[in-house]
């Protein structure tokens, strides 16, 4: 079973940015900490919610009762490593993870498709493993 949380879309990308800019100049790492504690925040919220609707009642209960969203940021931040992060929540076998898609952009000029590349988004997950 896999849940996804909140995707890094590239109006994230330039939330980050923006936090990490006025860290740079006047907040001291306070905008960057509380822009990562709210994603984590929401990311937590749309998981529970999807596992909520799809899984079992016990296997929501221990994701509501044990992942907080310092365990769920850390998770995700160590899944850009390039590998999944295992968890072992009251028994449950958690595993977190990113998926990254490839995005581009297309138009139509004078008739022709043009397609630019841009960069990747990426939407973090947690996989139950059974």
């Amino acid at each position: 079973m896999v849940f996804y949380s909140k995707e890094i879309s590239h109006v994230e990308m330039l939330k980050i940015a923006a936090a990490i800019a006025a860290d740079s100049t006047v907040s001291g790492g306070g905008a960057t900490t509380a822009y990562f504690g709210n994603f984590a925040s929401e990311s937590l919220a749309k998981l529970l919610s999807e596992a909520k609707g799809k899984s079992s009642k016990q296997t929501f209960e221990v994701l509501r009762s044990n992942l907080t969203p310092s365990k769920l940021l850390s998770s995700i931040r160590t899944s850009f490593n390039g590998k999944e992060v295992g968890l072992n929540l009251a028994g449950l076998d958690i595993r977190v993870g990113r998926e990254t898609y490839n995005r581009a952009e297309c138009l139509k000029i004078f008739g022709r498709k043009k397609c630019t590349s841009t960069p990747n988004t990426y939407e973090p997950y947690i996989r139950i493993k059974k």
